[in-house]
């Protein structure tokens, strides 16, 4: 399910419930909106709910359609009696993630398009010199990597497409949390860029260690949901030691310090949530703070990468630009040497 029919769904969902709308009549009216493939779905929803399933089983029952956070976070809202408020904060979660990605693609987008652009030019440029040497019995090779003609030009379109693939799928697994550990503990290290990662996973944390603390999980369960929620195997590798800590009935800030992964000011106000026996309170304080400290994050991750598509932009055309100038230079001296000049 997109980010925008998550947002959609789960304030409509909990909107009707709230007004106390009956659960069926809700999903009867979500399983006859939105595309073929969403009604189809949701229509599996509405039959388990209306065999007396709960939401979050029937959720589960629609496949791989709805994010497992969504429906871990439903159980608890359901077994506490906050279903409604549950949904609507969800909403609130995925709107916020969905106003990233907006912020996120409209920054990178222009300079992507000259990329692009820039990318054929020279594939065109490589193909017409090949034509332009089957005439005249010259060859010049603008990249110098022996790329000549319609055959060099097939081969250069190749090695981009699957350069630009493979950086596709390396962020692609970085935003959904498939990155290895060891890889992502790179990552974090890379001044200017670890920090901001570091930010926006304990941004998802904190929100949902407090939505998970206000819903009435238990303390195992939050902590899991909330590590989970991070996207990040950096942090996530530390789940079962936080586990076994948890299972010990240490304390949360305790078994989170062990590990030397978390950032002082975030375990310092777990401790005091903890120690004056309002950790829901605390982490919503804190999930607020670090929410915004994520949204700077992210603005400062897209002007990163804007900058590094326009330093790449600006760099392949000089290159360009000087290797094409050599080439013609050579088409000129070889053609004044013919004439004698």
């Amino acid at each position: 399910m997109s980010l925008k029919s998550l947002a959609d769904f789960c304030r409509r969902v909990g909107t009707s419930l709230k007004a106390g709308v009956d659960v069926r009549k809700v999903f009867q009216r979500e399983a006859e909106r939105g595309s073929a493939r969403e009604r189809v779905r949701l229509g599996t929803v509405r039959d388990s709910i209306q065999r007396g399933q709960p939401i979050h089983e029937a959720m589960t029952a629609a496949e791989d359609y709805f994010p497992p956070l969504l429906i871990e976070m439903s159980g608890v809202g359901e077994k506490t009696g906050k279903t409604a408020e549950v949904l609507l904060r969800m909403a609130e979660h995925y709107d916020h993630l969905l106003t990233l990605r907006r912020v996120f693609l409209a920054a990178i987008t222009w300079p992507m398009l000259q990329l692009t652009i820039a990318i054929l030019v020279i594939g065109g440029v490589i193909g017409l010199l090949g034509v332009i040497g089957q005439k005249t019995g010259e060859t010049h090779d603008i990249l110098g990597f022996g790329l000549i003609g319609m055959s060099g030009m097939a081969i250069y379109f190749s090695i981009v497409g699957v350069l630009g693939f493979g950086m596709f799928l390396l962020i692609r697994a970085l935003l959904q949390g498939k990155l290895s550990a060891s890889l992502m503990g790179l990552l974090m290290n890379v001044p200017g860029l670890g920090p901001q990662l570091r930010t926006m996973a304990v941004a998802r944390m904190a929100w949902s260690l407090a939505l998970a603390i206000e819903a009435g999980m238990d303390a195992k369960n939050s902590v899991r949901v909330a590590l989970e929620s991070t996207r990040n195997q950096f942090f996530m590798r530390h789940q079962k030691d936080i586990q076994r800590g948890l299972a010990q009935h240490r304390e949360i800030h305790e078994v989170l310090r062990d590990t030397e992964a978390f950032p002082i000011d975030f375990l310092d106000a777990l401790e005091t949530g903890e120690t004056a026996g309002r950790l829901a309170e605390t982490m919503q304080v804190l999930s607020d703070q670090y929410t915004d400290r994520g949204r700077s994050a992210s603005r400062f991750l897209t002007a990163i990468v804007t900058a590094a598509v326009w330093i790449t932009v600006a760099a392949f055309l000089i290159f360009m630009i000087f290797r094409i100038a050599l080439a013609y230079v050579g088409i000129y001296t070889d053609l004044f040497h013919e004439l004698g000049i």
